[in-house]
């Protein structure tokens, strides 16, 4: 039994060496009719990069039962758009992937969900990377 440990632990540490498991980022937004009274409403979250690289890679699924849906990346600082697509009547689980190759460390940026007469709409978003975290509050206020 003695012999048996000590091979036992090299093999959990060379496994645990060659199996890196890396989450994927995730960002999720979910919506009823409920969420809002307005029309259209917005829902928004923040997120950063923790470090630099070339080009962020999202995967990207959308469900929607509504009349309209867009979905933007948006620099938080400039509010210059990124990335946007628009999708009218009901969309069944869709899934995609956006490369960005604009993004840096420094700076904050919105994926922003605006919809009309949404019954139910749900976004989830997914980065490989392990890079991108969510922000809950602004490091700078807006002064719009």
């Amino acid at each position: 039994m003695k012999r048996f440990l000590p091979l036992l632990l090299c093999a959990l540490l060379l496994l645990s060496g060659c199996t890196e498991i890396t989450s994927p980022t995730l960002i999720q937004m979910e919506m009823t009719s409920n969420y809002d009274t307005s029309d259209p409403f917005i829902n928004e979250k923040l997120f950063y990069m923790d470090k630099n690289i070339n080009v962020l890679e999202l995967d990207i699924s959308i469900q929607m039962k509504g009349e309209n849906g867009i979905l933007e990346i948006v620099d938080n600082e400039t509010k210059q758009v990124l990335w946007s697509d628009t999708w009218d009547g009901d969309v069944d689980e869709t899934k995609f992937t956006v490369l960005l190759d604009t993004i840096e460390t420094e700076k904050e940026y919105i994926i922003r969900f605006i919809g009309t007469k949404i019954e139910y709409a749900k976004v989830v978003i997914t980065s490989k990377d392990n890079l991108v975290k969510e922000r809950e509050k602004p490091l700078k206020p807006d002064r719009d």
